[in-house]
């Protein structure tokens, strides 16, 4: 969408530009809030990013839910494309979908859209693309899903993927597609054909199962996504999937945006090494003040401070010490400084942890890819 007033921002799955208004998303989207009745039929613990409320919105979730504790389970749909290296925005919905599907024991389907990058992407080979596929494979498995519970593939590899997205496309006009996608579809007609991969990827825990309620987690600049398979579902006599929607991890550089890995100086890479955190996180943007005195004097704005809201929304669970910290620094009191050492040490430290768990995933992928029990009924049943 784009805003028409004077505090326009835009959010597509292509782009996203200025602070975005996420209480007018959820009007122009027309999704649903995560209220506090939804947040309360999870249980205790919650996770970290729906106590934050990093997860806002929702499609369905009610219903599913309301399936669920009448005894339907269903599964979890996400995706990576993979066109590089993944970052910590990357990582995000993994491990909420990881801990989804800890929390309502769900089949998890991770596609790898590395035909996807290969059709839009001018400058990257198909080798390369299938090279990005196999290290974010390593790095999806590494978050630490269920590997029996789990089925990671590239729709290069797992061809199978063409019998439900065939069944799908006859069902799509080149208009719908269009419409869904912008001029896109346009850009050679494997792209075209690939909305009906989409949806069999979102629609997949169906073909393998029966019907099935599946929910995407998802940020939401790619809500749009799931409007084909929505449509569709019926039609193949399935239920429409639904979503959870996250919010969109500002940048190192800039609040309200969205961080972009073609912009490295603005992201944390899962890859970075500690040097390179401690580089990022020095440039970050903050609300403090130009100076130590001017900081002094009129104190700092937490809410407007890169550094403070990846820290609030990403390690720091403790509601009194954010908020301590937080008053601290608008009492001109506590300084940038600290907040960026306090960051750079947890990113690195979580950066460090995950290394460790990809090494350990090589000898577990092929479980996730092959020979996993979701994996291997992927593989048969299609």
């Amino acid at each position: 969408m784009s805003a028409g007033s004077e505090e326009d921002f835009t959010v597509t799955p292509w782009e996203v530009e200025g602070e975005v208004d996420y209480d007018r998303l959820i009007q122009e989207f027309g999704v649903q809030e995560i209220d506090q009745g939804i947040i309360e039929r999870f249980g205790e613990p919650l996770h970290l990013y729906l106590k934050r409320r990093y997860f806002f919105s929702h499609r369905d979730l009610d219903r599913i839910l309301d399936e669920y504790h009448q005894g339907r389970k269903f599964a979890l749909a996400t995706g990576r494309g993979p066109s590089g290296n993944m970052t910590i925005a990357h990582y995000i919905p993994l491990e909420f979908t990881r801990w989804m599907q800890e929390r309502f024991d769900a089949d998890v389907y991770i596609q790898l859209t590395s035909d996807e990058k290969f059709y839009v992407k001018q400058d990257l080979s198909f080798e390369l693309a299938e090279e990005y596929a196999r290290q974010n494979a390593l790095d999806i498995a590494a978050v630490g899903l269920d590997p029996d519970k789990t089925f990671i593939f590239s729709n290069l590899e797992f061809t199978k993927i063409y019998r439900p997205a065939a069944k799908i496309a006859k069902h799509i006009t080149f208009n719908t597609a269009k419409a869904t996608f912008g001029e896109s579809v346009l850009k050679n007609i494997g792209w075209s054909f690939f909305p009906a991969v989409q949806a069999a990827h979102l629609l997949l825990g169906n073909f393998v199962d029966g019907p099935t309620p599946m929910l995407v987690p998802m940020g939401i600049d790619q809500d749009s996504f799931l409007k084909i398979a929505r449509d569709v579902a019926p039609k193949l006599g399935f239920p429409k999937p639904g979503a959870v929607h996250s919010r969109l991890l500002s940048g190192l550089l800039e609040i309200g945006g969205k961080m972009s890995a073609s912009e490295p100086e603005t992201a944390i890479f899962l890859s970075d090494t500690a040097e390179q955190v401690r580089e990022k996180i020095w440039n970050a943007f903050t609300g403090g003040g130009a100076t130590k005195r001017e900081h002094r004097e009129r104190g700092g704005e937490p809410d407007r401070c890169v550094v403070f809201q990846w820290l609030y929304t990403l390690f720091i669970d403790d509601d009194a010490e954010m908020e301590r910290r937080a008053q601290s620094c608008r009492l001109g009191e506590r300084f940038c400084g600290l907040c960026k050492e306090e960051l750079t040490e947890d990113i690195i430290g979580f950066l460090e942890d995950h290394a460790e768990r990809k090494r350990k995933a090589e000898g577990e992928i092929s479980k996730y890819m092959y020979d996993g029990e979701l994996a291997r009924r992927a593989w048969e049943n299609l």
